[in-house]
């Protein structure tokens, strides 16, 4: 049961696009993970010896779960950071944000310096190592994982409005298009506005949920997952647009006689 302490929570980040830096710490926590429970198994060690070994297992393990901590940390550091053109409200807020986590990377490095041996400080013990994690775990939960979830809402709401601003200027060119062939006889234009209409729906639906989303962050009350819940549809609604633009291609297609 002691092994669930070193499993921290594999955070999925805005746009499920986790770096490398991220998915290499990931990886070295599952091996390390994998060693700790070779060696609670390992039947053929003396006490001693399989005691010496879970240690180092144990401390390995656990120092590469802060590790992954430390790389989760800056990631969202540096998602956090690109975000512009923010109103005042949410700039504070994104501010505040930046300097949590900062906070929390000082945490976790020196947590990272108490776990690594040194050769002036005596060697840490099987129980203290164990303690040592079980800290570290409850920090996760109950300060770490909370604030990480408003962060992580945070970034996924102002990524939408990223997607939402592409996806409109792609919506005024075609509508900017569809006015210049106006009097086109090779493209049928009423044929194409009806389909341009409706990706301008779901683009208007998705800026009203959008900005209750916004307005979600800054409201103390709101569960980070209702807001997540809010930016998928916002997403739903920007995709569905997509599929109404590509429709529209298909139709030029036909009216050009394109294969």
């Amino acid at each position: 049961m002691f092994l669930l302490v070193l499993l921290p929570v594999f955070w999925v980040h805005p746009t499920n696009a986790q770096s490398e830096d991220l998915k290499t710490a990931k990886e070295a926590v599952q091996q390390s993970y994998d060693k700790l429970v070779e060696v609670q198994g390992e039947q053929t060690l003396t006490k001693e010896e399989q005691a010496k070994q879970e240690l180092e297992a144990l401390i390995a393990a656990l120092k590469e779960v802060v590790q992954f901590t430390i790389t989760e940390t800056e990631s969202l550091i540096q998602h956090l950071s690109a975000i512009k053109g923010l109103s005042v409200e949410t700039a504070k807020l994104q501010l505040d944000y930046l300097k949590e986590l900062d906070e929390f990377l000082i945490y976790q490095q020196e947590f990272l310096i108490k776990i690594t041996p040194q050769e002036e400080v005596g060697a840490l013990t099987l129980v203290e190592i164990k303690q040592l994690a079980l800290d570290f775990k409850n920090w996760r939960e109950t300060v770490y994982d909370p604030e990480i979830k408003k962060i992580v809402s945070f970034i996924m709401v102002f990524k939408g409005s990223e997607l939402l601003s592409i996806a409109t200027s792609r919506f005024n060119k075609i509508a900017l298009d569809l006015r210049l062939f106006q009097n086109s006889k090779l493209i049928k234009v009423d044929l194409l506005m009806p389909v341009l209409q409706q990706a301008g729906d779901y683009l208007k639906e998705a800026s009203k949920l959008n900005q209750v989303a916004i307005k979600s962050l800054l409201a103390t009350s709101t569960d980070p997952v209702d807001t997540n819940k809010l930016v998928e549809r916002v997403v739903g609604l920007i995709k569905s647009s997509y599929g109404k633009f590509l429709e529209m291609s298909s139709l030029v297609k036909k009216m050009l006689n394109i294969q």
